[in-house]
């Protein structure tokens, strides 16, 4: 089919039915996975290759939204380029949406358990100094989340210098994060300030009551997660900004992580950036969106659906001498199921 008749695909659609904006948005989704099939899921950095079958790609993604709209709606036209949404990561999105994951119920009692082994970010200006360090945080969420849980974050005494290095840093530096941190109360109201509603949920801090009360259709649940965006000034970013809150806790039920996926593949910004991602000695796909000098990732196993963890990388050379592609922090995320709490599972 050559760029005339694909034109005159397009005209076929009907222009005199109303327009459901709700069909059209469950639409898209659809229609950037079928895109993505038509071209295949590309490895990272392919952009650059066959630049006139990438044109005529774009024109099969506008064709197969006239097709998937027109039958849903009979209305306007949606293509890849008009949404600004990646097909290669909403197809990853979608695959990962569809797996069949499944939850392990608690018994009273039971705890369950989520260890995030994480690398953070410091920086000395005096002594000219960069570096990563290590920690571990456990905690442990009772069946009956009202009860008391117990958070538990160790610090290994681990760095890795991205400029400098051990010689140059001192006792003071080797001094820092040496304390643990042992915090418990209920609903993970570990400290609560003044004026909040204990046992109150969000985004950041869920709780199973409340995700039960999000709509797992993807539709309303991207309406529900911008409605919760008060004064965003940072656009998508701020989107996949929260949905990455959720997804870190490791309490996400599957259908609610799968309708989640759904809503990013819809997302404007988000690339895929690596293939074959490692947290932790777990491999994964990394998706991301640029903010500013740096790029938030995800990285999901698309084939189980799971969430990994996630990183920050440098996207271009910064003043404290530090090269694009650097990972200025990252975590990775498992859970299991405790039968008492401070107990670790074994694995």
């Amino acid at each position: 089919m050559n760029d005339t008749e694909l034109d005159g695909l397009l005209r076929q659609v009907r222009a005199d039915v109303h327009t459901d904006e709700d069909v059209i948005a469950r639409g898209r989704a659809k229609v950037l996975a079928a895109a993505a099939e038509v071209e295949g899921v590309p490895v990272l950095k392919a952009k650059s290759a066959a630049p006139q079958r990438k044109k005529r790609s774009m024109w099969l993604a506008a064709a197969a939204a006239a097709v998937v709209i027109a039958g849903a709606a009979g209305t306007q036209l949606l293509s890849v380029d008009e949404a600004k949404v990646d097909p290669a990561s909403a197809a990853i999105l979608h695959r990962a949406a569809q797996a069949p994951g499944t939850d392990v119920p608690l018994a009273p009692g039971q705890f369950r358990y989520v260890e995030t082994h994480a690398w953070t970010l410091s920086r000395s200006e005096e002594k000219n100094l960069t570096y990563r360090t290590e920690s571990v945080t456990r905690e442990w969420v009772p069946a009956d989340e009202r009860q008391e849980w117990l958070l538990r974050k160790e610090y290994t005494g681990n760095r890795e210098f991205l400029t400098g290095d051990e010689r140059d840093a001192g006792p003071e530096i080797a001094a820092e994060n040496a304390a643990d941190e042992d915090m418990r109360g209920p609903c993970g109201d570990y400290s609560t300030p003044t004026g909040r509603t204990p046992c109150a949920a969000s985004w950041q801090h869920p709780t199973a009551e409340w995700m039960a009360g999000l709509p797992r259709d993807p539709v309303k649940l991207e309406e529900r997660l911008r409605a919760d965006l008060a004064d965003n000034d940072r656009g998508e970013v701020r989107v996949f900004d929260y949905a990455s809150d959720l997804l870190r806790t490791g309490r996400v039920p599957a259908d609610l992580r799968s309708a989640l996926y759904r809503v990013l593949a819809t997302v404007p910004g988000i690339r895929q950036t690596d293939n074959t991602a490692t947290l932790d000695g777990r491999v994964g796909t990394a998706l991301g969106i640029e903010d500013d000098d740096s790029r938030h990732d995800i990285v999901i196993d698309p084939e189980t659906g799971q969430f990994i963890g996630e990183r920050n990388v440098l996207i271009e050379d910064n003043d404290a001498g530090l090269k694009a592609g650097t990972v200025l922090k990252s975590s990775s995320v498992s859970t299991a199921t405790a039968a008492e709490i401070g107990v670790v599972p074994s694995k």
